[in-house]
């Protein structure tokens, strides 16, 4: 595997006005990952358009056909936030009936803007990783079934959401905890809790052909074995433009919503759910924060798209009551917290402390007038009359070389250069799923502050945490 070391370039030219100008006019085809080299600097001077509203989920990156692929990443940074963004509708969109992962008339934009905030969407359709990893014994359940062999909720047909995740044959009991952290305690004192979800190409990927049991990769013994047959790491399919979809997984933040909330804000969901610590209950829980991750070809170590409700915290864009924060400066955080508990057991809510949250590392606002920023002003009109407008991107983390990738832990295998020479490189987190791993001191350790150096741990699995620790 080459290094970006060995093939470091310099900068050539920004972006102009015109190549901004051309952005949806017409779409890279076939695209590889440019080779970059990972200089935070730039700025560019454009009007920024938005491809039209769709369902279909993004299979590439919205360059220009001018695109000069020398250029520093940062003049990248607004292409592959229009990808999150488009990503994040795409999922988004309302679901046809009962069909997984299938959009409702996708080319309509009116059938997205003119839903409600409970509408039943794409996304949450997606297989969830206690359907896949939940079983025990049992073979999961076929792609487009609504029944599990195993069911956490007695004399419940269908449970669709269940929080916490799956580990090994049981759900354990510390399954409200954020990703190998902590819980998120809201100013409520209900905990966050999270959900994973795959795509059909990466659900089927991971259960397997039925008619071949060695494929089976939520089994451990044939999870091994596939690394040992293929004396690297195990290669899930990748989307690729026109029309080959790959796997693409979604990790989702909820809150339970009170008389203090605004339920028109969220988008929402009132239903029987399953949670490791209240067992199964009807809740009426509002979307904080979500992860959308698809492998791409070409950006082999994934594309990370990571969103928040701007209400989560004061910052960009909010508005209070915040849910992760007191609307105070006290108490002062460090590292973009305070009050977190002193343990991952949960506790009764009388001995719970609402966790005190703010921004340690900002949305981006570079390169000028075409930012992080910029973008989620120009979506959130667009999507003024929907509940989506109460969203924001945070963050898009892309590997800019993906032929520098190096298994982590074997010789080379060291994060960024080996992972792909990720931008940014640090700094990307989510205040609602990495709250206690914002700064570098908090995430040494961990893993690393961003999204790539911690999954890329996992990269005999493909950059999957969930396939690595969850197979039994």
């Amino acid at each position: 595997m080459k290094h970006l070391s060995n093939k470091i370039q310099r900068p050539i030219l920004f972006l102009s006005f015109a190549i901004f100008l051309l952005l949806i006019a017409v779409r890279c085809k076939g695209g590889g990952a440019p080779d970059y080299i990972n200089d935070d600097s730039g700025s560019t001077n454009s009007s920024i358009d938005i491809p039209p509203l769709t369902g279909n989920v993004p299979l590439e990156i919205p360059f220009p056909k001018n695109f000069d692929f020398n250029s520093p990443p940062i003049s990248a940074r607004p292409f592959f936030d229009i990808f999150s963004w488009e990503m994040f509708v795409a999922l988004s969109w309302p679901t046809e009936g009962n069909n997984r992962g299938v959009p409702k008339n996708p080319t309509d934009e009116s059938t997205f803007l003119n839903m409600t905030n409970t509408t039943p969407v794409v996304w949450v359709s997606y297989k969830n990783q206690f359907d896949l990893f939940g079983q025990k014994d049992q073979r999961p359940s076929a792609w487009n079934s609504w029944d599990n062999p195993v069911n956490p909720c007695e004399g419940s047909s269908t449970i669709n959401h269940v929080f916490g995740t799956a580990k090994g044959a049981t759900l354990n009991g510390n399954e409200i905890d954020e990703a190998f952290s902590f819980p998120l305690i809201d100013q409520e004192k209900n905990y966050t809790l999270f959900e994973m979800r795959y795509n059909k190409e990466q659900y089927n990927f991971v259960r397997g052909q039925d008619d071949d049991p060695s494929s089976w990769l939520y089994l451990k013994k044939n999870l091994v074995n596939k690394w040992i047959e293929t004396k690297d790491s195990i290669v899930m399919p990748e989307s690729s433009a026109p029309d080959t979809y790959g796997a693409l997984m979604v990790k989702a933040a909820w809150k339970e919503l009170t008389d203090r909330d605004n339920a028109e804000d969220y988008y929402v969901i009132n239903e029987e759910v399953y949670d490791s610590y209240g067992g199964c209950s009807t809740k009426t829980m509002g979307l904080v924060g979500i992860h959308l991750v698809q492998k791409l070809k070409g950006f082999e170590q994934w594309i990370w798209s990571s969103f928040e409700h701007r209400n989560n915290i004061p910052g960009q864009g909010s508005q209070e009551p915040y849910s992760f924060n007191n609307g105070t400066d006290t108490p002062a955080t460090t590292g973009g917290w305070a009050n977190r508990p002193d343990g991952t057991a949960a506790v009764d809510t009388n001995d719970r402390v609402a966790t005190q949250v703010t921004r340690f590392n900002e949305i981006p606002t570079t390169p000028k007038d075409s930012s992080t920023v910029d973008i989620n002003r120009i979506y959130q009109e667009r999507l003024k009359n929907t509940v989506w407008k109460n969203y924001q991107l945070v963050i898009t983390q892309w590997p800019t070389n993906s032929e520098s990738f190096i298994i982590y832990g074997n010789p080379g295998g060291i994060y960024p250069e080996g992972s792909g020479d990720p931008f940014p490189v640090n700094g990307c987190t989510n205040t609602a799923a990495e709250t206690y791993f914002q700064s570098p001191n908090d995430a040494t350790g961990k893993g690393g502050n961003s999204c790539i150096s911690c999954h890329y741990q996992t990269s005999q699995s493909d950059f999957s945490w969930s396939l690595t620790l969850r197979s039994h």
